[in-house]
């Protein structure tokens, strides 16, 4: 039993060193083993925690050293899609003041996101039915004390994902609701669902179905309804694989190749530049041009002064259908262009007065060819590679 133990926590440190939102699933198995009725349950404990320090310890320390935080960014999780930080702008915030977020802040966040997802994910956990047996089954007590103690491992698991889940939550799961990897209950389906078909066989036990042709009749419609989900999925017509906007991969490599290997890109989906074109690409700035205090800029400006400069600017065709145009339509008809350049703070004013309005970029913005044209997508490089011509604002 020690060694299953050990095992336990070597198989909880595994997955939060497969997703850091996992390490907490050690509780629930802490959880599970004071439940055993065992003299041997210190022992056990122990053994259990060792095993799961031994592995996650290392590397929290190369984390702490290398970033000076145990998770890296992705403890940053917390703070995301909140009020401060909506969305996807703690990723584009250069120098981000947590001060602003207070306990109350985080426990609305814990509050919203378990609100969601008790009523939208966890009833159909899994994408089938057969959850629902899981749920109902919670009722029906077991004869085995094993199954009984198994089944309340589970429960607690999913009360502990649900509330890490729901503080975890990030513009990640705004942009793609159904399946991400912020999804951590989709990991206990495969027990959900064991306990819920377990209860489906109770239930045929209890109706009293002896005639072996009815059982594998009831056993498998069973099988084909539960699989319902699946069939649909299979038997709809297959989608393109692109999902353009924003991604169209040979737009991409096209226009990272414009610039050299080791050269960088400011991007609005940099994950993309890195895999398709190849190439070093940071976030899009918040702003364009903020004046505040030097300590909180999030400019292209201060993001320019890292260290290395940055060789193109890359907005999606996405990015440029949503940016709001209601708020400036005085400036589209052209009220007041004369001094456009005072205006320009965001990037919806770059590019709605600068790029489309004037073909101009604010004097000493670095980036002014555009070899590609202006749509559907932009892309400004610094250097002119081939027959190019330039925006003005020199």
């Amino acid at each position: 039993m020690i060694g299953m133990a050990a095992l336990a926590g070597v198989l909880a440190a595994l997955a939060g060193l497969t997703r850091y939102s996992f390490v907490f699933i050690i509780v629930p198995v802490v959880a599970f083993l004071v439940m055993l009725s065992t003299p041997k349950r210190p022992a056990l404990l122990f053994s259990c925690l060792a095993a799961f320090v031994v592995l996650m310890a290392p590397w929290i320390a190369r984390n702490y050293v290398v970033s000076g935080t145990p998770f890296g960014t992705a403890g940053y999780a917390l703070f995301q899609n909140t009020v401060v930080f909506p969305g996807l702008e703690l990723e584009r915030t250069i120098t981000p003041d947590f001060s602003l977020i207070t306990g109350g802040e985080l426990w609305r966040k814990l509050l919203a996101g378990t609100r969601e997802i008790w009523d939208k994910e966890l009833p159909r956990l899994g994408g089938s039915w057969v959850s629902a047996f899981f749920l109902v089954g919670l009722l029906v007590p077991f004869r085995s004390p094993t199954l009984s103690r198994l089944r309340w491992f589970v429960v607690l698991s999913i009360l502990m994902l649900i509330g890490v889940q729901a503080l975890g939550r990030t513009g990640l799961t705004a942009e793609t609701p159904e399946i991400n990897s912020e999804n951590l209950l989709a990991v206990l389906a495969p027990m959900v669902f064991l306990f819920g078909v377990s209860l489906f066989f109770m239930l045929l036990e209890q109706f009293g179905v002896k005639e072996a042709g009815v059982r594998v009749f009831s056993m498998g419609a069973f099988s084909v309804l539960a699989a319902v989900p699946l069939w649909f999925g299979l038997l709809t017509p297959i989608r393109s694989a692109l999902a353009y906007p924003p991604y169209y991969p040979p737009y991409i490599q096209e226009k990272s190749r414009w610039v050299g290997e080791k050269d960088l890109i400011m991007a609005d989906f940099p994950w993309a530049v890195a895999w398709y074109g190849q190439r070093q690409s940071v976030w899009l700035s918040l702003k364009y041009a903020e004046e505040v205090s030097p300590k909180y800029r999030n400019d292209f400006k201060t993001m320019n002064e890292q260290g290395k400069p940055i060789r193109a600017l890359y907005l999606s065709a996405r990015t440029l259908k949503t940016i709001e145009t209601q708020s400036l339509s005085a400036w589209l008809r052209g009220e007041g262009t004369e001094n456009w350049e005072e205006a320009v703070s965001d990037w919806d004013t770059f590019v709605l007065l600068g790029a489309y309005l004037k073909h101009e970029v604010p004097t000493g913005f670095p980036l002014k060819r555009a070899p590609f044209g202006l749509s559907p997508e932009l892309f400004l490089a610094d250097s002119e590679r081939k027959s190019d011509k330039p925006i003005k604002g020199e």
